[in-house]
């Protein structure tokens, strides 16, 4: 589906129209089809307390080009699954959100060094990132992720936001915040090269990556991690977060099911 029809499709739902005004403007090349995702995924979200919305929405994703689909706990009900599994969406995964005040943002025990993107180059960067996602638990995170991340963060954002983390000389890591309101930060990625798991680094990493983050501006920071990751959810836990939530999200299979309104 080109561009132009997307758009046209966005706008048929009331809810979602602001999205179409902002993509004619924002999202160029590439970068178009992720982007759009995204802010579908965050705004079916926003509509979820409309069932009937909702429930138009998902039969119409699939003609959107839009392969996956992610449902907080509570827009997640019986209804809205089977109008995804009709859809032709199957479960994927599921994730707890988390979230800390950074008012008091938490102190790091080490002195951790953070190095923008540019500094170090984009390959060497986007090795790092995939380095660092070396072993998740959830396969999916690792395909075109170091794209897909870029994708859904606005430029100027990231160009300031996003550095390695680095230990004694020694790149031990990666943050990849976004924006997600005002003041507030949502941690798409975070994590550390194999060789400095199981040290007790990560935590005090984390620490880090947070003070930074308060000294810029922001007052919230988020994030999503996966149920089966333990790990990680014990990281953020010791670095003072607490569950809010969680996202189970669905990957679209076929299309033989869709049905136009």
């Amino acid at each position: 589906m080109s561009s132009l029809d997307f758009t046209a499709a966005l706008a048929r739902f009331p809810e979602l129209g602001d999205i179409a005004v902002e993509a004619r403007d924002e999202i160029v090349g590439d970068a178009r089809a992720a982007i759009l995702i995204d802010r579908i995924t965050r705004r079916v979200r926003g509509v979820a307390g409309d069932s009937a919305a909702l429930s138009l929405l998902i039969r119409e994703l699939p003609s959107m080009g839009c392969r996956d689909v992610a449902l907080r706990e509570v827009a997640a009900s019986a209804d809205h699954q089977a109008a995804l599994a009709l859809a032709g969406y199957a479960p994927r995964s599921e994730r707890i959100i988390v979230s800390r005040s950074l008012v008091f943002s938490p102190r790091p025990q080490r002195a951790w060094t953070h190095r923008r993107e540019a500094e170090i180059g984009s390959e060497s960067f986007a090795a790092l990132v995939y380095s660092a996602m070396e072993g998740s638990a959830d396969p999916t995170l690792r395909m075109d992720c170091y794209a897909r991340y870029a994708a859904i963060t606005p430029p100027r954002f990231r160009e300031i936001a996003w550095s390695t983390l680095e230990l004694d000389g020694q790149l031990a890591g990666v943050a990849l915040p976004s924006p997600c309101g005002p003041r507030a930060i949502a941690l798409s990625f975070f994590g550390l090269v194999p060789a400095l798991r199981g040290h007790h680094f990560a935590t005090d990493a984390l620490r880090s990556v947070l003070a930074r983050a308060s000294a810029a501006g922001a007052h919230i920071a988020r994030a999503e991690i996966d149920s089966l990751n333990l790990a990680s959810q014990r990281t953020f836990f010791r670095a003072g977060f607490t569950t809010i939530g969680r996202v189970r999200s669905f990957t679209l299979t076929t299309t033989e099911h869709h049905h136009g309104v």
